[in-house]
């Protein structure tokens, strides 16, 4: 399933580092269930996307912080990965957070 146009946010590629500072300056309680944002490259399409990830497990490996989820948009750009595809990420890298209200 394609994702509808009026779905995606563009964001320039020099802003990209500006938003993980401002993410990244305040806490942020990350728990199983909770989504969060992080950008994925396709060096082979020279794209870049940003995607939600849902939350399914958080890890700690060799002092880093490691966000285990399940990729929740339909890339658009990237080639590389696809909807519902198991991935993971840095915790530094990250770029949003949203908490999952069913987890409530």
């Amino acid at each position: 399933m394609k994702e509808p146009e009026g779905n995606i946010e563009y964001i320039c590629s020099g802003c990209t580092d500006e938003i993980r500072r401002e993410f990244h300056s305040t806490e942020h309680i990350i728990e199983v269930g909770d989504f969060v944002k992080a950008t994925f490259v396709d060096h082979d399409e020279e794209a870049i996307e940003h995607m939600w990830i849902k939350v399914s497990k958080l890890i700690n490996k060799e002092g880093s912080q490691i966000i285990r989820g399940v990729l929740y948009n339909q890339p658009a750009l990237v080639k590389n990965v696809k909807y519902t595809d198991v991935v993971e990420v840095n915790y530094n890298d990250l770029l949003g957070h949203i908490k999952d209200n069913d987890n409530e």
